[in-house]
């Protein structure tokens, strides 16, 4: 089956995961995420919270860590030999479930009305395309949501810095020599930052950065379908291996969780700390360890970063799990996807250090 590309950014023949394509649909994921929170007045009801989601839009073009092109090679590997094309263009709204499941030839006209005691080859391959679909679903959703609060705690870092520069100059001797060597990346997100100071209270803006940090952060981007499908899962799995690896993934998003939360009330403790420092008293300044700005925040980034990053790796663990039980499978598979695996892994690698790169004072 051939679709046809309503995107206007390219009109071609499509039937296979594309780049355009995979970049077009996830940026109408992020805005209409940042529509659903103003929508559903998440944050707050004031007519600040409302000139704060329009300005977020303009944060979403600001492709800095590159999470969304790990997962997009991630699953070009994968496609084909071990997830079919329709699925993924279907994930990503190119194919509707009808071609999807017609040219997967899933053509059973009761297929929405299938019970469990339908054993029969059909039932197990709509069943296992279901949840393979849902595993991807939440792999993107996940990323869409993690690159917006990435570029959010940087606009959060960057309106810290604006703060800092424009403390009383007695003390800017020490500040000066650390903004010269001011992370670059921070540079990227002044022009939004600008738009925020000068159309939101000072006073709403940080609650209001903080209650979006907290709405997307990795603890909660699941809204209950990771969870739950691993607990069902892994309460239904007869293979001990796959019922150890899910057991597993389980126990890791609990740590992850936890990390997170440790990780930014540590980041709001030491800029709390940052702020309520005497900075007029020279005897605070000399008796005080001085704290760097760019160090706090960045190490706040950094960490997260590699907790984002083992949380895309216990998806991805969920995901070759699921692709272990396909009907398929076979011993040369098997090393196929332990070789791809490596090569993700690799990927992972270097696009951490490449962000690494991005915050080195």
């Amino acid at each position: 089956m051939e679709y046809i590309s309503t995107n206007t950014k390219h009109n071609k023949v499509i039937n296979t995961l594309d780049i355009i394509d995979w970049n077009y649909y996830i940026y109408k994921q992020k805005i209409k995420l940042i529509d659903e929170i103003d929508k559903n007045n998440s944050l707050d009801s004031s007519i600040d919270s409302f000139k704060f989601n329009n300005i977020l839009k303009s944060i979403v073009t600001i492709n800095v860590f590159n999470i969304s092109y790990i997962a997009f090679m991630t699953l070009k590997f994968l496609e084909t030999s071990f997830i079919p094309s329709e699925i993924l263009l279907n994930v990503i709204d190119i194919y509707s479930d009808e071609q999807m499941y017609t040219a997967l030839n899933i053509t059973n006209k009761n297929i929405n009305t299938i019970t469990i005691n339908n054993t029969n080859k059909n039932y197990e391959t709509y069943n296992y395309i279901k949840t393979l679909k849902l595993i991807i679903t939440i792999l993107v959703k996940f990323i869409i949501q993690i690159e917006i609060s990435l570029n959010i705690q940087c606009l959060l870092i960057t309106n810290f810095i604006d703060k800092i520069n424009n403390k009383n100059t007695h003390i800017n001797n020490h500040t000066n020599q650390n903004d010269t060597f001011k992370p670059k990346i921070f540079k990227l997100f002044q022009q939004s930052n600008n738009d925020i100071c000068n159309n939101i209270k000072a006073s709403t803006l940080i609650l209001l950065l903080f209650k979006l940090i907290n709405k997307l952060n990795i603890t909660t981007y699941e809204t209950n379908e990771y969870m739950t499908y691993l607990q069902e899962t892994n309460t239904t799995e007869t293979n001990n291996t796959n019922n150890n690896n899910l057991l597993n993934c389980i126990n890791h998003k609990k740590y992850i969780n936890k990390k997170t939360n440790i990780y930014l009330d540590t980041f709001i403790l030491e800029i709390t700390n940052y702020f309520g420092i005497d900075k007029s008293n020279e005897n605070n300044i000399n008796n005080y360890m001085y704290p760097d700005i760019y160090m706090i925040c960045s190490k706040y980034i950094l960490t997260n970063i590699e907790l984002i990053f083992k949380n895309f790796d216990n998806i991805f663990t969920i995901l070759e799990t699921h692709l272990l039980k396909s009907i398929t499978i076979n011993e040369f598979k098997k090393k196929k996807l332990s070789y791809l695996r490596n090569i993700i892994k690799n990927l992972v690698d270097i696009e951490i250090d490449n962000i690494k790169k991005l915050f080195y004072l």
